[in-house]
């Protein structure tokens, strides 16, 4: 997926076909990819309001692979953490750190991610480096 296109909204489609996932893995590319045609999806998404419900009622852990910290993939992990009463599990493999970010951005990525705020009480977010150091959330 290209950074422009909006990614929450897209995965909120694609969950909605199925609506008892208890698992799901996301990965990103990790090489420049080029824009998707997806404009009349933008439109569509825009003009539209996104609601949840309980649609992740059963989702229970959640693996991001090559995580760069772009506002849409954080996007997702709000949208997932806001909506996934019965979360477990996030892990997140952040994109290789030495290619893109410092070490003070990629901390500020990690403190982003660990203070949004979660619908279920016994979620916990595991956030990996690519020298696997670990943050990790505290609820």
């Amino acid at each position: 997926m290209h950074s422009s296109i909006d990614q929450g909204h897209l995965v909120a489609f694609l969950l909605r076909s199925c609506p008892n996932i208890q698992e799901l893995s996301i990965k990103y590319p990790w090489h420049k990819t080029l824009p998707l045609e997806m404009a009349c999806m933008e439109k569509y998404w825009k003009s539209n309001e996104f609601f949840a419900g309980d649609l992740l009622k059963h989702l229970r852990t959640v693996s991001i692979a090559f995580f760069q910290g772009s506002e849409s993939e954080v996007d997702i992990v709000r949208f997932l953490l806001h909506n996934a009463s019965n979360l477990e599990k996030m892990n997140i493999f952040l994109f290789d750190p030495e290619e893109d970010q410092n070490l003070e951005t990629r901390m500020m990525i990690c403190q982003d991610l660990l203070n949004i705020p979660k619908v279920s009480p016994q979620a916990k977010v595991h956030i990996f480096s690519r020298d696997r150091v670990a943050y990790a959330s505290n609820s």
